[in-house]
């Protein structure tokens, strides 16, 4: 059994409940070493026809777009094509005539990391709305000549899709291609990846899901048709399944040579840059990677939002484990969900946590008007968790074993629930009511599992 796979009869039955719950639509995959272990659709791609959601529907995933870009800057750099100490002059002459000097420190390892200084967006940005045309090279070119620096190169963290716009028309200064041939054929052609496309295409028709924006008087409104990136495709552009995100996660994997050495994907994932003040505080960036950190786990990837569609990739390079979320609605959590399945795969799979077990009575998700508590047993090992949170195993308790129908609160430090009891009342060994601490809770007549 691969890694995590005990966790999917959890996966399916809380995923859906949260799905239905919410009123959300999303799609995950999961893939752990060379098998995707679960790949599920929940919800609709359009709202008003009631369109079922698929596993083969295309989200624009945005921000993750900048991993494609870095994989392909990293690529040209072992090849000798690029250096990433290069000033992005070097590449882009253009940039040594700007009024502010400091563009002229500006190297591609700056860009890579977001500590160039530049502006997150330029100046006219209004495109991000899906109402104004899409910057052409030239005009984007305009727009940077025309701004100076945030704050001077390598000082802070500064997060910029202008910076990742740059990196595209490098590449292609580089290798001598268009940013989406190069994409296509250094990339996504060697993985025979059909399920991410570097840009929009009106070809890609009914497989995109229509995005819906910030929830208004229990309304989403949906986006207008969508558009081609032009310029920002290196930031943004990219279109894909979650099926093929989480391949594209598994080239990136320690010891797989189709994209890149491991010394490149080390520097991809690795710590380049991380915020040291402020709100945002402690959030790190490798080479067009976020870094996430959940339990003992050290994830790169990268999250992405545009226009109603809200996705995210992360992975275990050394483990082999990828996850990854894309949802139409500007409310799906998608890291979030990310973080929680990672958390559930850790639990399942840590040793002693098998799922191969006989009387599993106590498994049951419980109800009442004021709580939810899902009792989650494997084996001997019991935990209560919160279904309602998209990380619940991060806020579980571990419960013991009193007798057939009762279980308490190991832990004796937890605050409200330090030694209270989960009494069963029992019909043909199922549960059907449930107290704790005083209350009774009922099974939720909608659990699958």
């Amino acid at each position: 059994m691969s890694y995590g796979e005990a966790a999917v009869p959890f996966l399916g039955s809380w995923l859906a409940y949260r799905a239905a719950q919410l009123d959300l639509n999303f799609c995950v995959t999961v893939r752990s070493g060379s098998k995707t272990i679960f790949s599920r659709a929940y919800g609709f791609t359009d709202q008003a026809k009631q369109t079922p959601l698929t596993t083969s529907h295309l989200f624009q995933v945005a921000s993750q777009t900048k991993m494609l870009t870095a994989v392909a800057v990293l690529q040209l750099a072992q090849r000798r094509k690029l250096r990433l100490d290069d000033p992005a002059y070097a590449h882009l002459p253009w940039l040594k005539d700007h009024r502010d000097p400091r563009f002229r420190k500006i190297t591609l390892r700056h860009l890579l990391s977001h500590t160039a200084g530049l502006m997150r967006d330029i100046p006219e940005s209004d495109y991000l709305l899906f109402n104004a045309g899409w910057p052409s090279r030239e005009e984007l070119r305009r727009n940077v000549l025309a701004c100076n620096l945030t704050v001077n190169p390598g000082q802070y963290v500064k997060y910029s899709n202008t910076a990742f716009a740059l990196l595209g028309q490098v590449i292609e200064a580089a290798s001598g291609e268009r940013y989406g041939t190069y994409i296509q054929r250094a990339i996504l052609d060697p993985l025979r990846l059909s399920g991410i496309v570097p840009d929009y295409d009106a070809a890609l028709g009914k497989r995109i899901p229509t995005g819906y924006g910030v929830l208004d008087m229990q309304k989403r409104p949906s986006f207008p048709k969508r558009q081609s990136t032009r310029a920002m495709m290196p930031a943004m552009g990219t279109y894909a399944t979650t099926e093929a995100m989480c391949d594209l996660a598994a080239a990136l994997f320690a010891g797989n040579k189709q994209l890149l050495n491991d010394s490149s994907k080390r520097r991809m994932q690795h710590a380049q840059s991380t915020v040291s003040a402020g709100y945002d505080r402690g959030i790190s960036f490798g080479f067009g990677t976020e870094l996430q950190v959940v339990g003992k786990r050290r994830l790169a990837g990268h999250g992405g939002h545009m226009a109603g569609h809200v996705s995210a990739t992360f992975y275990d390079p050394r483990a082999e484990l990828a996850v990854s979320v894309a949802g139409n609605s500007k409310d799906t959590p998608s890291v979030q969900i990310v973080r929680g399945i990672f958390g559930a795969m850790d639990y399942f799979g840590a040793p002693g946590k098998s799922a191969e077990t006989g009387d599993m009575h106590f498994n049951v998700r419980l109800r009442n008007a004021i709580s939810t508590i899902q009792i989650v047993q494997t084996g001997t090992n019991i935990m209560a968790i919160d279904p309602d949170d998209w990380e619940p195993f991060a806020w579980g308790e571990n419960l013991e074993i009193v007798d057939n129908r009762t279980l308490r609160v190991a832990d004796r430090h937890s605050l409200y629930n330090g030694g209270e009891v989960f009494t069963y009342e029992l019909k043909d060994g199922a549960a059907q009511a449930v107290r704790f601490a005083g209350l009774t809770l009922w099974p939720d007549a909608n659990q699958t599992q």
